[in-house]
């Protein structure tokens, strides 16, 4: 399994994870409709507010969950969308 280098950051581990499926966050940005500010927003502060994730952002996990290297484990770590 693939995991996120934790010298850098969550932003770098995304792109870096999309990159090597040969995405951006832009490509990431109009197959989900939603503004590359906001996804730059919600990484930033890791997809939580407080401690709840909005539907929006748990749509941009599923998504990084099966495009980006590395982030399904980052989900397991952090306890993103455990059922």
């Amino acid at each position: 399994m693939c995991k996120f280098n934790t010298k850098v950051s969550l932003s770098a581990n995304v792109r870096c994870g999309l990159w090597c499926n040969q995405l951006t966050l832009d490509d990431m940005s109009e197959k989900l409709g939603i503004k590359v500010e906001y996804i730059r927003t919600s990484i930033s502060r890791k997809f939580k507010r407080g401690n709840s994730i909005s539907p929006q952002d748990r749509k941009m996990i599923e998504y990084l969950k099966n495009n980006c290297k590395g982030f399904e484990e980052y989900c397991k770590t952090e306890k993103l969308l455990q059922k």
